[in-house]
């Protein structure tokens, strides 16, 4: 599915090896995620991007019946610049390139409860598509991007970051953080 989905990586490359015809994607990670507006106030994920080739979620249980809300915020479906929510119903899954900025939209009631894949590609070369893609479009035009959409009365930007904001665990902050001023490096270095 993936392959189909992706088959020309940014590096040129294709999913599946040409010499062996077998596939060149390995799973990195795989946890659950739980999102729970009531009992831990575990809304949301703050905007960031993901350390993989490709992310993969799969809704575990059901939108209405389960909790209301939520879903997977993609920037680069903006419309007006705002971006826009992806939702998939129990069973079905989002998969989507890892660099891509997105965030976990916040549940407002119940419980949503997520399978996360990270997936990586032998061979692939991660940092430099990335910091290329930042280049090209000019750091301070990607960060324009994200900041282009007043926070409304609330303060909550579209993606639903919020200050004060609950998130579902506070080491994927200091990850997000962390992975952010990497690729800052590398973009200044050069």
């Amino acid at each position: 599915m993936l392959a189909a989905c992706f088959p020309v990586l940014s590096d040129g490359s294709s999913l599946i090896d040409d010499s062996t015809g077998l596939s060149r994607m390995r799973v990195h990670d795989a946890f659950i995620v739980r999102y729970d507006a009531e009992k831990d106030k575990s809304l949301s994920l703050p905007e960031h991007s993901d350390t993989s080739s490709m992310s993969f979620t799969l809704a575990l249980n059901e939108k209405g019946a389960d909790f209301e809300g939520g879903g997977t915020w993609f920037q680069a479906l903006a419309e007006r610049g705002a971006g826009r929510v992806v939702d998939a119903d129990v069973g079905k899954a989002v998969a989507f390139a890892g660099p891509l900025r997105h965030a976990g939209f916040p549940v407002t009631s119940g419980t949503r409860v997520i399978l996360v894949l990270f997936l990586y590609v032998d061979g692939f070369s991660y940092g430099q598509p990335l910091a290329d893609f930042a280049l090209g479009r000019g750091c301070d035009e990607v960060e324009a991007a994200a900041q282009g959409v007043s926070p409304d009365a609330a303060g909550a930007k579209p993606s639903g970051d919020a200050p004060g904001g609950f998130v579902v665990y506070n080491q994927t902050v200091e990850l997000v953080e962390m992975l952010e001023r990497e690729v800052e490096s590398v973009i200044g270095g050069e």
